[in-house]
């Protein structure tokens, strides 16, 4: 429940919150996330790759996968602490499997209600 546009605020390190102009003050925690995102997006717009060739003391940044329905997807948590997560919303995803190879399979008009 983050509004768009905050992430901005952690990659360029200011305190401005739309759409009260009054700053916020950013707290340790929040520094450190700014930090970490501004290093993530600097690689990426350096050379295309956000983690560098620094070695493994960072969280990788997984390469984008096209979604496979019979995989669990890597995926990056920015938070205090950068770390990896898989299978976003799986309880989600595994009740609408089956209606998602029904329409694929063509059993199903992309129409139908």
């Amino acid at each position: 429940r983050v509004i768009h546009g905050l992430e901005t605020n952690f990659v360029f390190g200011n305190n401005f919150v739309a759409p009260n102009p009054g700053n916020q003050v950013l707290n340790a925690a929040d520094l450190a996330l700014s930090i970490s995102m501004r290093t993530y997006w600097t690689r990426f717009a350096a050379n295309g790759d956000p983690n560098g060739s620094s070695g493994n003391s960072i969280v990788r940044w997984p390469v984008y996968q096209p979604p496979n329905p019979f995989v669990s997807i890597k995926y990056l948590i920015l938070d205090t602490v950068v770390q990896e997560g898989r299978a976003l919303r799986a309880q989600q995803c595994d009740f609408l499997r089956p209606f998602f190879f029904r329409s694929l399979a063509g059993a199903v008009p992309a129409s139908t209600p």
